[in-house]
């Protein structure tokens, strides 16, 4: 389940409160993003779960809480959690530093942290300019590429060292190890042949964002591909899907909810795709808004098994709400009529 790590919503209390409500009721995980720098567009038209400027709750200043320690907060807060990225920015990341973070956090959260990795779009641009990295965001795949190796090695190896092209380090001797070996779930996100090509090298899964039946199984196919010709045929790979969530007793009200919250939004209209391509063709949304989990318990129940049975192995639940107790109000829900077919 999400927690709301950005937009109006996004405050200290909420994200409590939120993550809260998933401990409670029985979530096996809650999942936050992951950016550094968040202009107050971005802020304010933050994909979904965005919050109503002005109603109690809601925040104007851009709030975009850093991952690894808002997780590190929770983690010790919530025992029976587990934690999830969906996705880091890896390349405005310093790698060897980044490792030692991720590690720690595992340790001290006994194995209970996911970590997706996202390389970047256009709209990320700025970000990366912002950092005034002396590789620049065309070289993000190879970036990443290196950044997912040196980390690798430090976390596997007493004494690591690497020498590539923007990583270099001899006799590194990095402690703690990751709690779980050989170390956290990495899992690729992005929906590119390169992105495709790096996880199945790499990582050990995929994440993907508002895809069809038939986009997925496609995905999964190239994926697996690739994981083949990289000798990784036996191996078991999680198959994450970021699924939007709008549930109620009502069906009618499920889905005006679901629009109420994505309809005239510029940031909505291509949900996990980039935002460059933008635009305001409210047609366009509600295509997209037939992928998502919408309706009373039965109809998202069918949808999530849809989703399992073309191979979804994990779920990172983004529920559509316009304030946070629409939030809690739909997740317990969803924990009362649909965990337990799960479980």
């Amino acid at each position: 389940m999400r927690i709301p790590f950005s937009s109006a919503a996004a405050t200290v209390s909420n994200v409590t409160e939120a993550a809260g409500i998933a401990a409670q009721e029985g979530f096996h995980a809650v999942f936050t993003g992951d950016h550094i720098n968040c202009a107050l567009d971005r802020h304010l038209y933050h994909r979904m779960g965005r919050g109503v400027l002005g109603e109690v709750g809601t925040t104007e200043e851009p709030n975009f809480f850093e991952s690894l320690t808002t997780l590190s907060f929770l983690a010790g807060k919530f025992p029976n959690l587990e934690f999830g990225i969906g996705v880091m920015l890896l390349p405005i990341r310093e790698p060897i530093l980044l490792a030692k973070q991720i590690a720690n956090l595992d340790a001290f959260s006994h194995g209970r942290i996911n970590v997706g990795i996202g390389i970047g779009n256009a709209t990320d641009r700025e970000e990366f300019g912002v950092f005034g990295l002396k590789y620049g965001f065309a070289e993000r795949w190879a970036l990443a590429r290196e950044y997912l190796e040196a980390m690798m090695e430090i976390w596997t190896k007493p004494k690591s060292s690497y020498q590539g092209k923007y990583v270099r380090f001899e006799g590194a001797t990095i402690y703690p190890k990751p709690f779980r070996k050989p170390h956290p779930p990495l899992w690729i996100g992005g929906h590119s042949d390169t992105s495709l090509r790096i996880g199945a090298q790499l990582c050990d899964g995929w994440t993907g964002t508002a895809t069809t039946l038939e986009e997925f199984s496609k995905y999964k196919e190239t994926f697996l591909h690739y994981a083949k010709e990289a000798g990784r045929g036996s191996d078991s790979f999680d198959f994450v899907s970021l699924t939007r969530v709008s549930i109620s007793k009502d069906r009618e009200d499920a889905r005006r909810n679901i629009d109420g919250v994505t309809l005239g939004h510029k940031a909505t209209s291509h949900f996990g795709y980039s935002r460059s391509q933008v635009t305001d063709d409210e047609e366009a949304v509600r295509r997209l808004n037939l992928r998502a989990a919408v309706g009373t318990p039965s109809d998202v129940l069918k949808r999530l098994e849809e989703l399992v049975e073309a191979g979804i192995t994990y779920f990172d639940l983004y529920f559509m709400y316009p304030e946070l107790g629409h939030l809690l109000r739909q997740a317990k829900l969803f924990a009362k009529e649909i965990i337990p077919s799960f479980s």
